[in-house]
């Protein structure tokens, strides 16, 4: 019972700061706009330049996302869902750090005048800076995520490898689950609960959430228990989560909002499209690099740090030879 006291504690505070991210992006966007609106360069307004509609464009995706999962997340904890403690992490994760970026791009917008004491963005940034950290540090909640979801993978494959062995024990489990596997890859259903402006991305959630559980399956099979060694592996495992429940919680907001026809459901729907589109293509990317693309990246990565610690610093000599 206190382990379960101590862990919703963690999942309040987890998931609290990824409200609080959602929050800290509305302020900086409306600093911004305000700024890039009255701001003129080369005889322009800021908010006509390409590149900063597109810092504004990714502040205001992101804190979408980040409201949107943190209000998902909320509503699991009010039922009193007693495993949420993955979605909590997802919250904390992503909303630290697209936080971080938010702020970030609030100075370059500013200009040398967003790193003066006179505006709030300096001091923003180093007190966002710990949200990274405490609360269990990114890199740490990345495993958490990752592996929390390949144990249930494991389980079930361990079910399916019983039943292989010896089908005839419930021939009726082992078809359903062939039948289910083919019907996913061939006929796939659409989205529930999505609004028919976005079934699009509906489906392309779907296909990507069932992509996802065979690759982690093939990494299962692959390298076995000693997957909790695969640390870049399973980073790509988490990074999809991610960002299919992000997927998930745009989807279910902007659904909602079109069918209530509010004020600002279009442009709820542009975010999520927006959003969707780009979660797609990074997770299509991840799982291409779990299937055996990223092998000599990965190699690399642990040559060259391996190379790094051993000299106790940069390895290479610098060109002026000091």
């Amino acid at each position: 019972q206190g382990f379960k006291v101590a862990m919703n504690i963690l999942n309040n505070g987890r998931f609290g700061i990824g409200a609080a991210a959602g929050a800290m992006g509305r302020k900086v966007m409306a600093s911004c706009a305000e700024h890039a609106l009255t701001r003129t360069q080369f005889g322009d307004k800021l908010s006509s330049f390409g590149l900063i509609q597109d810092k504004m464009t990714t502040m205001a995706v992101n804190s979408y996302s980040t409201e949107s999962i943190a209000y998902m997340t909320t509503g699991m904890i009010d039922r009193g869902d007693p495993s949420c403690e993955v979605e909590a992490a997802c919250c904390k994760v992503y909303g630290s750090e697209k936080g971080f970026e938010s702020i970030n791009d609030a100075i370059q917008i500013f200009g040398g005048m967003g790193f003066m004491k006179d505006f709030p963005f300096e001091r923003m940034m180093r007190d966002c800076r710990i949200l990274s950290i405490f609360e269990g540090t990114n890199e740490i909640l990345r495993l958490m995520i990752a592996l929390s979801g390949l144990k249930a993978a494991g389980d079930r494959l361990k079910s399916l490898g019983k039943l292989a062995a010896n089908p005839l024990s419930d021939p009726l489990a082992l078809l359903h689950e062939a039948g289910t596997r083919v019907e996913n890859k061939l006929r796939p259903q659409p989205v529930e609960s999505v609004h028919p402006r976005l079934q699009k991305y509906g489906n392309k959630l779907r296909a990507d959430t069932v992509a996802f559980g065979t690759a982690v399956e093939l990494l299962l099979v692959k390298h076995g228990k000693d997957v909790i060694h695969e640390q870049l592996q399973l980073r790509r495992v988490a990074d999809c989560a991610i960002d299919l429940y992000i997927c998930t919680a745009v989807l279910a907001r902007a659904s909602r909002a079109l069918e209530a026809g509010t004020r600002t459901a279009e442009h709820e729907a542009e975010l999520t499209a927006h959003a969707c589109a780009g979660a797609s293509l990074r997770v299509r990317q991840h799982l291409k690099e779990m299937g055996g693309f990223s092998e000599s990246h990965d190699a690399r990565v642990a040559s060259i740090a391996a190379a790094v610690f051993e000299s106790g610093g940069c390895v290479a000599p610098h060109p002026l030879g000091v």
